[in-house]
């Protein structure tokens, strides 16, 4: 929900992303930013699942988590859908890739 509520708030925000494609350093950036954001859902994923669980499991987990809460599918997925319809969709996305860390 929080990314969703971020990627809605200001129009303006596709445009940084698009900007990455010229602006070298501005994407190495934001890239690093996402790194952290993937370093940050890789933590919570191992308090969620233990770690007992099999490494594979937590990086696919990790994996698609970090995409769902990615700018790139909140884009794809907020055509035609309010940033509360995305967030439904992300969460429930999440909570089956976390599931699976279960079996």
């Amino acid at each position: 929900q929080i990314c969703c509520e971020f990627w809605s708030s200001d129009p303006a925000l596709r445009h940084i992303y698009d900007a990455m494609a010229p602006d070298q350093e501005f994407a190495q950036a934001l890239t690093a930013r996402n790194e952290r954001r993937r370093q940050l859902i890789a933590s919570l994923v191992e308090k969620v699942a233990g770690k007992g669980t099999r490494v594979q499991p937590r990086r696919d987990a990790v994996d698609l988590i970090f995409a769902l809460t990615g700018f790139a599918m909140f884009r794809q997925l907020a055509e035609g859908r309010s940033a509360s319809e995305v967030s439904v969709l992300i969460r429930v996305a999440a909570h089956a890739a976390l599931d699976r860390l279960a079996k």
